[in-house]
């Protein structure tokens, strides 16, 4: 079986799939799949999630990106500082 078979596996086994979440490494996780008759090592699983994390783009670090905040000794913001939130339409004031 495959990586995208063990996928479709742990969403149907919530019980399996907390012993996963539970994993330190991707070693532990190919013993659990193997444990359940799917043949996978831990490289192929790291391999795996390397391929499936993706850098954002740059229309998504638009979305993300901009504004400034000033913190106070606090930790908390200074008043009068500016915190946007996807647009000037949905920018905070703090006061």
């Amino acid at each position: 079986m495959s990586i995208e078979a063990f996928t479709k596996f742990l969403d149907a086994n919530p019980e399996v799939a907390k012993k996963v979440a539970a994993c330190q490494n991707y070693n532990e996780v190919a013993e659990i799949a193997k444990a359940n008759g799917i043949n996978v090592s831990g490289a192929e699983l790291t391999k795996f999630a390397a391929e499936q994390t993706a850098e954002l783009s740059d229309a998504d670090l638009e979305a993300v990106a901009g504004g400034a905040w000033t913190p106070d000794n606090s930790g908390g913001l200074t008043p009068g500082s500016a915190c946007p939130m996807s647009g000037p339409e949905n920018t905070i004031i703090i006061k």
